[in-house]
């Protein structure tokens, strides 16, 4: 189906290869994301690619996709309307294309389809294999944090993105997920 310029951003593939294999999964594309049929160009876009940047990654190499192609209002997201359907079965595809290592959740919109009822507040920065058979993520390692969008209404947020983003680089060198392993010794005397 051929989309309308200016209606419908596609996913965006990394242009470079490189040893890690990481996708950043917002919401829907904003208005300069439009005007430019290229997902995270506009502000939020600009501070998400600084941080990847100091994370030690490219942007180039990079995957940039949203749950909804098609720009729909973010703060009461419409998970039912086909176009975010439609968005969502081709996201799996284009995922189950590139193989990420790791998928990086950008806020409560894409982690709803990670771990619907969760917030990113409860799940930033933790690592997750995703056990949702019909989620676009499923089967992949994860890890949420918050939107650069997000960031700009609480910059409280800004240190936890970073160090989130910090963590990511060499997660994505790898599909596996390695949890560590903690025991707590009890009723010490």
């Amino acid at each position: 189906v051929t989309q309308p310029k200016g209606l419908f951003v596609k996913n965006e593939f990394p242009q470079v290869a490189a040893e890690y294999k990481v996708a950043f999964i917002g919401s829907c594309p904003g208005d300069e994301d439009l005007k430019q049929s290229r997902p995270f160009m506009g502000t939020s876009g600009t501070v998400l690619k600084n941080l990847i940047a100091g994370a030690g990654m490219s942007q180039m190499a990079v995957m940039f996709a949203n749950i909804s192609q098609y720009k729909v209002s973010t703060d009461n997201f419409p998970h039912n309307d086909p176009r975010v359907t439609e968005s969502v079965e081709q996201l799996k595809q284009d995922l189950a294309d590139y193989k990420p290592n790791i998928i990086v959740l950008l806020g409560n919109n894409p982690f709803h389809y990670a771990k619907p009822g969760e917030t990113v507040d409860n799940w930033h920065g933790s690592l997750f294999r995703c056990e949702m058979l019909n989620s676009p993520f499923y089967g992949f390692k994860c890890m949420a944090t918050y939107c650069p969008s997000e960031v700009f209404r609480n910059y409280e947020w800004m240190p936890l993105l970073r160090l989130d983003l910090s963590r990511v680089f060499d997660e994505a060198l790898t599909p596996e997920l390695n949890l560590p392993q903690r025991h707590y010794e009890l009723n010490l005397s």
